[in-house]
């Protein structure tokens, strides 16, 4: 394994226990958690409950903002000893006045409340254990008919938990009031020979016979904010819809309800008013226009839960082992590792980056599909199982090894350039002095010749050839000078800065065009065109980038003017002093380059002649490199390319 590998398994590793131990994706986690709620078929009504809610019609028929002590004795001389348990999700702490009737009739109506609970064996009252707190009703709590109101919310304030006990001791064991509705719950079942005890990690174990069910407090969910310091909570298996029967407090003390409506029943009393009652966020809701829920419908929820996993088998919900969900992240992270790098490694071929790109994302989607289908099926059967960390170690480990694999081949490609630049440059060296020896030759040949027997026309057309030769050799050896200094920083590893040069911007691009059109083979003499910027006298501009764009764009302007019979090339230059631009145009009148190639001609192998299609490539890409641009317009009559070079600025290329 090459030391690049090294690093890039290190970095992954690193990385995904960053991000596993400190829960980045619980959000993500948290909203798969709600979707598969989401994905539920609507639950008939659970009927063993029924809540009385202080409403806005009672408050509008009682002239009431609260239910007072009148209102409440009557409520309870309503029920009577039908229900099976009462619930109280009211806090009375104090004495609750009405304002229809006397100071005289409140104090009649509040003793007569602390005479009901007094004696009325199936009624829980609430308290508030967490700071701040609240006080329970001081009868019920000398009979231990109180239960705990509090209710745990997610790090994003939504209710997914509830509370088996607000508080733990200091050695971690679940301490002091139970929850309200584990409370209903419980006495609910005792009723039908139930029992409870503390089971394996402080589980409430409920049992009868054979059959039991353990509610296991959770530590590795993915709501609990980081330091929960309270108590021992499970999650709660909400059931979609209406989850039990619901009546207005103003129609129970009205006598208008079914007589057998209570029998036998948990009847919950709590405040749903819009005005004041507590509002809470469900995972059930989330999408819903209508996605807050009353405290005591969620107390409902828990209680019903519980009683429907006991008598109905139903599921209670628990997240999967913290074993298995790191068992499984090192599997699928391992997995894709594996997978990328057998994509990668075919035989002796070595398949190009994007192939390997490709073929791994392949994997990682189905197996991003399959961990969600798992997910959803696993919830389904009573079990969470956070995937959002190990979508992230799929994902991660996927595109850090693709990216290594692209680095690495990128990296060969351009060894592989730099010794084929090397050879080029070494080999070029031979050949080009045996050429420039050879040229000379014939010119002192041809001196002889001329000396003896004088100049004729063949020997004129003889120096124009040589002279050519000259000038084509020089370019060469320009070109192997540009190589030299490219593998000269390559192989040093320096920076690749190209210093800037003063130069004449007019006469140097009047001296490459001439240049262009002397070496060239055309069929009339160029007439060569100039509109110069005369504010353009000298700057510091990229010459090796100037040289290289001027070169090709003559050298293509020659070869389309070739076959004219009035053959024109014009240069224009303009200074934009503010911009610090230089705009170059080169124009020539041979025949328009075709619309559909015109959008893609600065791509590489898309030529409008027979050319390799390299050349406005690389003049693209030098231009871009800095900082630069270049266009192309074309009709029958001319085209022109127009391109803008920096000056007075460092560029790498």
């Amino acid at each position: 394994m090459d030391r690049l590998s090294k690093r890039a398994f290190i970095a992954i590793a690193v990385t995904i226990a960053f991000v596993y131990f400190s829960q980045c994706f619980s959000a993500l986690d948290l909203a798969l958690y709600d979707f598969n709620f989401l994905l539920k078929k609507q639950e008939p009504i659970d009927e063993r409950i029924v809540i009385v809610e202080w409403d806005e019609s009672s408050i509008q028929m009682l002239d009431e903002t609260t239910v007072s002590d009148d209102v409440l004795v009557a409520l309870l001389e309503k029920l009577g000893n039908k229900p099976r348990i009462i619930g109280l999700d009211l806090y009375r702490d104090v004495p609750v006045f009405s304002p229809r009737i006397s100071d005289e009739a409140n104090l009649k109506a509040y003793k007569a409340l602390q005479r009901i609970f007094a004696k009325t064996t199936n009624l829980v009252g609430i308290e508030k254990v967490i700071e701040p707190s609240i006080a329970p009703p001081s009868v019920l709590k000398e009979r231990g008919l109180v239960a705990a109101s509090d209710i745990p919310s997610d790090r994003d304030n939504a209710i997914r938990r509830a509370y088996i006990n607000p508080q733990e001791n200091a050695e971690g064991e679940p301490a002091g009031l139970p929850y309200l509705g584990t409370v209903l719950g419980y006495q609910y079942l005792a009723k039908e020979g139930w029992t409870a005890s503390v089971g394996k990690n402080f589980a409430l174990v409920l049992s009868k016979g054979k059959r039991s069910i353990d509610i296991e407090p959770i530590k590795n969910f993915a709501g609990i904010p980081p330091a929960d310091p309270y108590g021992s909570n499970f999650l709660i298996n909400w059931r979609k819809g209406q989850a039990v029967e619901k009546i207005s407090i103003i129609d129970v003390v009205s006598g208008r309800f079914d007589p057998n409506l209570f029998e036998d029943k948990i009847v919950l009393i709590g405040n749903v008013s819009t005005s004041t009652a507590d509002k809470h966020y469900l995972p059930i809701k989330r999408w819903a226009d209508e996605n807050l829920t009353c405290g005591v419908e969620i107390v409902a929820q828990v209680a019903s839960s519980i009683i429907s996993a006991a008598i109905e088998r139903r599921n209670l919900l628990n997240p999967t082992p913290l074993i298995l969900n790191l068992l499984i992240l090192v599997i699928v992270s391992l997995g894709t590792i594996l997978l990328v790098l057998r994509y990668s490694l075919v035989g002796q071929h070595r398949p190009s980056a994007s192939i390997v790109f490709f073929q791994s994302l392949r994997w990682v989607i189905i197996a991003s599909l399959c961990l969600i289908l798992l997910n959803i099926i696993l919830f389904f059967y009573g079990w969470w199982m956070p995937i959002a960390n190990i979508l992230f170690a799929a994902w991660f480990s996927c595109l850090t090894i693709c990216y290594r694999y692209y680095f690495k081949k990128h990296t060969e490609n351009e060894r592989r350039l730099l010794l084929s630049l090397k050879d080029v440059q070494h080999s070029l060296g031979t050949p080009l002095g045996s050429l420039k020896s050879s040229n000379e030759k014939i010119e002192q040949f041809i001196s002889i010749l001329e000396n003896k027997y004088g100049s004729s026309k063949e020997t004129n057309i003889i120096h124009r050839k040589t002279n050519n030769i000259y000038r084509n050799i020089e370019r060469l050896e320009k070109y192997k000078k540009r190589s030299e200094d490219y593998i000269y920083t390559s192989y040093t590893d320096k920076d690749n800065k190209v210093s800037l040069s003063s130069v004449d911007i007019n006469n140097f691009a009047i001296a490459i065009a001439r240049r262009c059109i002397e070496s060239a083979n055309t069929k009339s003499k160029i007439d060569l065109h100039t509109e110069l910027d005369s504010s353009l006298v000298k700057a510091k501009v990229n010459v090796n980038v100037l040289e290289i764009v001027l070169e090709n764009l003559l050298d293509n302007a020659v070869y389309a003017v070739a076959k004219k019979d009035n053959p024109i090339i014009s240069i224009k230059t303009h200074l934009y002093q503010k911009k610090k631009k230089i705009e170059f145009c080169i124009t020539n009148n041979g025949p328009k380059i075709p619309k559909s190639i015109q959008n893609k001609i600065f791509e590489p192998f898309i030529s409008y002649s027979n050319s390799q299609g390299i050349g406005l490539y690389l003049v693209s890409e030098f231009l871009h490199l800095s900082n630069g641009k270049i266009s192309v317009t074309s009709t029958e009559q001319e085209t022109t390319f127009v391109f803008i070079l920096p000056y007075d600025k460092i560029h790498s290329f």
